[in-house]
């Protein structure tokens, strides 16, 4: 259907969001420049005061290094993995009642599947979480949370 002036009348306005910025004028750009100049030095102080502890928060220290970040190619590839053993673990477990582990590769298998676990409990321990103000990459704050969760 073509497009009429009528139903030209019926399309509504775009958000303020999704418009491009409009140029600031000279007299607004001169307020904003004085209203800066005014700021006091405690002002200032408290200011940079605030940046540097958020700054802090997400700092990385020299054992962070081994610290996964919780979105990387890394964390990503271990989470599919643990999704792959959960889905053995479901086939696999019920049948233990009809003697499946008493072959010698089920038994590598399961052993592998448990080494897996325990390392997974490593992996997570050793992961950044998302903060407030970033991801904490920190160890002890890591095993902190890790700990109460």
């Amino acid at each position: 259907q073509l497009c009429t002036t009528e139903s030209m009348d019926a399309v509504p306005e775009i958000w303020p969001a999704w418009r491009p910025p409009r140029k600031r004028t000279r007299q607004e750009t001169l307020t904003s420049s004085r209203r800066l100049k005014r700021l006091s030095t405690q002002d200032l102080t408290t200011y940079v005061a605030t940046q540097n502890s958020v700054s802090r928060n997400i700092t990385r220290d020299s054992l962070s290094r081994i610290i996964m970040r919780p979105g990387s190619r890394t964390r990503l590839t271990w989470d599919v993995l643990s999704t792959l053993m959960v889905t053995y673990d479901l086939f696999t477990i019920p049948l233990l009642a009809f003697g499946y582990d008493d072959m010698e590769a089920i038994a590598t298998i399961d052993l592998i599947i448990t080494i897996f676990w325990t390392m997974d409990l490593v992996a997570a321990f050793l992961t950044g979480y998302h903060s407030g103000s970033g991801i904490e990459m920190r160890i002890h704050m890591t095993a902190r949370k890790y700990l109460r969760s």
